[in-house]
């Protein structure tokens, strides 16, 4: 098991948390390791502490560029990676000691190109106690049993950390760059490339939720870039004829569109753009669930008496969760 792993971390802006993160992957008890740094455009001290970093830890590559994005920046690391196997941490971020051993283990022992693990969300003023990990706790599935897993979101979520990859996944895949939801418009086509994949509900990778993060920026939230991603996992899935799958995401497209346009329904530039991807939808009508149908006609006689129902449902289902 002496396979080199490729680290990769996209860096901008963020001082306070970087020697954290590096520090929970210098210390990795899997060290044959290669750490690729990436400062996407930094204006605070992370260029001078990628540098001091690679100064002490010959593992690490540091690359220092104009600010591009995390697309950008992770392609210029896989575009000069040398390493076996892939994976990826956010620069605020941490990872268990032991994470990249037993991922690698697990992936070795079932002779698989992909293996997707959990997370905990963490806070600053958490302290993060790690348990010894004897081995991952893990089941392994076909790409589209592990495509369904993702439109749940309870184990894993469409994003490229926690996760270790083969680095033939990335011969023909690059992130798309200049748009928002860049790892919903790359992470069906790597599931389904990989054929089988090692799935584990241990968290071994620490998100760390802050405010001025990229998944809690706002326009993030409102960028309309998620629903060109689903649109061309939604092609993905009727040209390979996975009729299941696409009748899923279908739904969850729609579930989506109505979150997203109740809540701007004040905004009629987006109300505009929304009625283009309802009328898209119109075909699909019959592999729209009956549970969607209600929800559609709740959302059409009234927004404000949608979002309220939602809300109620929302909170039942976490009532019947805490219950059964």
């Amino acid at each position: 098991m002496d396979e080199k792993i490729c680290v990769i971390v996209p860096i901008h802006n963020v001082e306070k948390y970087l020697n954290s993160c590096i520090d929970s992957i210098v210390k990795q008890t899997y060290s044959n390791l290669e750490i690729i740094l990436v400062d996407d455009g930094s204006t605070d001290a992370c260029p001078q502490l990628c540098d001091q970093w690679a100064q002490k830890d010959g593992r690490i590559r540091v690359i220092h560029k104009t600010m591009g994005g995390v697309s950008e920046t992770r392609n210029a690391a896989l575009d000069i990676c040398t390493s076996e196997w892939i994976t990826f941490v956010d620069s605020d971020d941490r990872i268990h000691r032991q994470a990249l051993e037993k991922m690698m283990q697990a992936a070795k022992r079932e002779e698989v190109t992909f293996v997707m693990a959990s997370y905990r969300r963490v806070t600053d003023e958490e302290t993060l106690e790690e348990k010894q990990i004897d081995a991952l706790s893990y089941e392994v599935i076909g790409s589209q049993e592990a495509l369904k897993s993702l439109y749940t979101g309870k184990k894993h979520r469409t994003v490229a950390w926690a996760k270790l990859y083969h680095r033939s996944l990335w011969e023909e895949n690059r992130f798309p760059v200049g748009r928002k939801h860049e790892d919903e418009a790359v992470m069906h086509r790597l599931m389904f490339q990989a054929g089988k994949i090692v799935c584990s509900a241990d968290e071994i990778y620490f998100y760390r939720t802050r405010p001025g993060s990229i998944m809690a920026d706002p326009d993030r939230i409102r960028n309309a870039d998620i629903f060109k991603a689903l649109w061309e996992r939604q092609e993905f899935f009727e040209q390979h004829q996975l009729d299941e799958l696409a009748a899923i995401n279908v739904n969850f497209i729609l579930d989506r569109l109505m979150d997203r346009a109740a809540a701007q329904k004040r905004n009629r530039i987006s109300q505009m753009c929304m009625r283009e991807y309802f009328d898209r939808l119109k075909p699909y009508h019959r592999e729209i669930t009956l549970r969607n149908h209600v929800k559609h006609l709740i959302y059409m006689i009234s927004p404000m008496l949608y979002n309220r129902f939602v809300q109620c449902w929302k909170r039942y289902d976490e009532i019947r969760r805490g219950t059964s």
